[in-house]
């Protein structure tokens, strides 16, 4: 069953009568790569087929793929851009193994070799805070040594 010019299904799609179920496979082929022009300086990438690279990579890195869920992205001509929130997810994207996993996956789905860079805006850099000395004049330090029978040794 062919949906449009050169663009069939590749999965089950069920064809409702008002008195049986037919249930019908066809294949999906697409024979453009998938790019929009977006941009005076040349074809973008466009971020529409970005879910079907993670359903790629999430046949052989499931834990990958839930996190390239959770992050939004930009793409450029040549270049998709992660934004993690957090560095130590960053530090995973970029990765050797992870990334050369992303970029076949997104080189398969967009017909073009795809840079993967990733980049974290406004961080936490999940260093350890300096724990704050208790001020002896606070309400609540007061209420402890009260209720504790406490004094203040400095």
């Amino acid at each position: 069953m062919t949906i449009a010019p050169n663009l069939t299904l590749s999965e089950p799609v069920k064809l409702a009568k008002t008195t049986t179920k037919t249930t019908a496979t066809v294949t999906a082929t697409v024979d453009q790569p998938a790019i929009q022009i977006t941009s005076p300086t040349g074809p973008e990438l466009s971020i529409d087929f970005w879910p079907k690279v993670i359903m790629i990579i999430k046949r052989k890195n499931n834990s990958l793929s839930a996190l390239l869920q959770m992050y939004p992205i930009t793409a450029t001509s040549d270049t998709i851009t992660i934004k993690p929130r957090f560095n130590f997810h960053r530090d995973l994207f970029i990765k050797p193994v992870n990334r050369n996993l992303i970029e076949a996956a997104a080189a398969k789905v967009y017909g073009q070799t795809v840079k993967i860079e990733a980049t974290t805006e406004g961080a936490k850099t999940g260093g350890r805070k300096t724990p704050k000395t208790a001020d002896p004049d606070s309400e609540l330090m007061a209420s402890a040594l009260e209720i504790l029978g406490g004094e203040v040794v400095e």
